[in-house]
């Protein structure tokens, strides 16, 4: 097992072989702007609106946010998304990539009593004359809005034609939630939530937002009704190359597939986080797994 700290890589592009990147606070030392953007967060959420279904589309339920420089944020979940668009990483980690905009939404659930977030991939999901078509964001984040145990979990896989490739992951990067922490990872990637054996009953709730970037609109994504707009217009972030970087730590360890099929964080992860505190997320190079009963 190597584990350290320091500077984040100078090769920080996102691909399968290179799935997910995981920065600290980007509000560290600023705690106005990262208020500012849960004010406005919260404000929306507790609205409860639900967004009208797109013409042909199956997937709905998230907002979209353009970004061109002639239009202006209009609340702080915009300005927190552009902040992000504009930092030094993540132009780092999309290799020149062009985006149309970004697609948003939110996950609230209470640990040890809501099920984890199921694996999956992020698509948009519409009706064409030909059939369904899916397509998949250029890439997807998570930002953590409350501290929590349940890691989001990206493995090296995609889909193809419904299966998985590789069938078997041989790497994946667990994220463990911190407040203004943040996840990037390949938009194309299987990916979901484990949860802790034993949850902490001091910190419940697991509110996400979550944020995925396209090069043209998908048909999902609904504009947000003028009533949600603030003042907010621009939101201070630290760029993630300039933060205090996280505490990477690479573990090569038997991930058994009775524990990816459950969703449970692994004995082994659950045992050397008992003595390495701080820790914010960890990066798998696998170990020939365990076999599951046939």
């Amino acid at each position: 097992m190597e584990s350290g700290t320091g500077s984040l890589p100078g090769d920080l592009a996102l691909s399968q072989a290179n799935p997910a990147c995981v920065v600290g606070n980007v509000f560290e030392g600023n705690a106005g702007a990262l208020a500012a953007l849960l004010s406005d967060f919260e404000h929306i959420r507790e609205a409860k609106y639900e967004p009208p279904e797109q013409p042909n589309s199956l997937t709905y339920g998230t907002y979209w946010c353009p970004l061109h420089k002639d239009v202006r944020a209009s609340n702080g979940v915009e300005a927190y998304i552009t902040g992000v668009s504009e930092s030094v990483a993540f132009k780092r980690m999309t290799e020149g990539r062009t985006f149309a905009g970004a697609e948003w939404w939110w996950q609230d659930t209470t640990e040890g009593v809501d099920s984890p977030k199921e694996y999956h991939t992020d698509c948009d999901l519409h009706l064409t004359r030909d059939g369904n078509v899916k397509v998949h964001p250029s890439v997807s984040s998570v930002f953590y809005a409350t501290p929590a145990q349940s890691p989001t979990v990206v493995f090296d896989q995609v889909t193809v034609s419904g299966d998985l490739s590789p069938p078997v992951p041989t790497k994946a990067v667990l994220s463990f939630p911190n407040v203004g922490q943040l996840l990037f990872f390949e938009g194309s990637l299987y990916h979901g939530v484990l949860h802790h054996p034993r949850p902490d009953p001091a910190h419940p709730a697991r509110v996400t937002l979550l944020v995925n970037w396209w090069p043209e609109r998908p048909n999902g994504p609904a504009d947000l009704p003028s009533v949600y707009k603030s003042a907010i217009s621009c939101i201070a972030i630290s760029d993630p190359l300039l933060i205090q970087p996280v505490h990477n730590a690479t573990l090569d360890a038997v991930f058994p597939e009775s524990e990816i099929a459950e969703q449970v964080i692994p004995q082994c992860v659950v045992d050397w986080l008992s003595s390495n505190d701080g820790v914010s997320a960890v990066s798998f190079g696998f170990c020939p797994l365990e076999k599951g009963p046939a």
